[in-house]
């Protein structure tokens, strides 16, 4: 806020303020007395207010509504406040207080640089088991507190990539929605530390086009890089490959025995030849008795 004084004996009028701030202000609004008006000069620092008039022995004032800078976060802790410099001039002579008083401004800022990957199996078998795993880190300089992470599957035409069997993490709290996507928080993540979160199920048919899966990491910490806390990965299940199993042929008959091989056939031969030489000689012995010697007469 600045006070202007007029303790003239009359009137200033088309009063000229030249103000600069601090580069860690970013300005919401001025309010300029008499229906003044105030324009960014040069740079992102100076600004030019006009007041129409300030009547004599009055006080008006000059009011800067601002916020903490998101481009220009000084450390933590640090106490930043406007630039104490306001010239004024005016068609008459009069004399114009310079600042009477400011508002210090603490910022407290507190920055974390979460970053995130996504590991995915690109083409499974559709029906085998895949696991999708996440890692999260946080860059610092600060801690993150309260984190957020997400874990799309798939959409509401393609439906979820896999039917989720088991999530497992480090530091994670996770669970499934009713959409097939996951959820996790974790408390507090410190400047340099990592947390892994694997999510493992079966694959879904094969799809033309496949699955996209999107990861999302944040915090309710500034995080001053927002493009590294997302993670994207496609999947293109395959069909099962046909049935590769060996058929065994039937088992082969025994080969025929034939005459004049070795083995059971050799035998059976000579059984047979034993017994036709048993036969002869048997029917030899028979003619022998049937067929006495005769006698001759004396």
């Amino acid at each position: 806020m600045w006070e202007l004084v007029n303790v003239g004996l009359a009137p200033a009028t088309n009063v000229l303020l030249d103000v600069t701030i601090s580069e860690y202000l970013e300005p919401l609004s001025w309010t300029a007395p008499g229906g003044g008006i105030c324009n960014q000069g040069a740079t992102a620092t100076n600004w030019n207010c006009s007041i129409p008039t300030v009547p004599q022995n009055t006080a008006q004032q000059l009011r800067l509504q601002a916020r903490a800078s998101s481009e220009f976060l000084p450390p933590s802790g640090s106490y930043l406040h406007a630039d104490a410099r306001a010239q004024a001039s005016s068609t008459a002579e009069a004399i114009l207080g310079q600042l009477v008083s400011s508002a210090s401004i603490r910022i407290a800022s507190t920055i974390a640089d979460l970053a995130l990957e996504m590991d995915a199996p690109e083409t499974p078998v559709q029906g085998s088991r895949v696991a999708v795993v996440l890692t999260g880190s946080n860059g610092g300089p600060d801690k993150a507190t309260n984190l957020a992470l997400k874990l799309w599957t798939g959409g509401p035409v393609t439906g979820p990539a896999m039917a989720i069997e088991s999530i497992e993490s480090t530091a994670a709290t996770c669970t499934v929605n009713a959409d097939g996507d996951v959820e996790c928080q974790i408390e507090e993540l410190p400047s340099g530390g990592t947390f892994t979160v694997t999510v493992a199920g079966l694959a879904q048919a094969e799809r033309f086009g496949g699955y996209l899966l999107q990861a999302y990491l944040e915090s309710d910490v500034f995080d001053p890089i927002q493009g590294n806390d997302q993670a994207f990965g496609s999947v293109y299940p395959m069909a099962p490959p046909p049935s590769t199993d060996p058929v065994t042929p039937p088992a082969s008959p025994p080969p025929a025995s034939q005459g004049g091989g070795g083995g059971g056939g050799a035998i059976e031969l000579a059984s047979l030849v034993y017994l036709l030489a048993l036969l002869v000689a048997q029917r030899a012995r028979s003619n022998r008795i049937t067929r006495s010697p005769r006698r001759t007469k004396r």
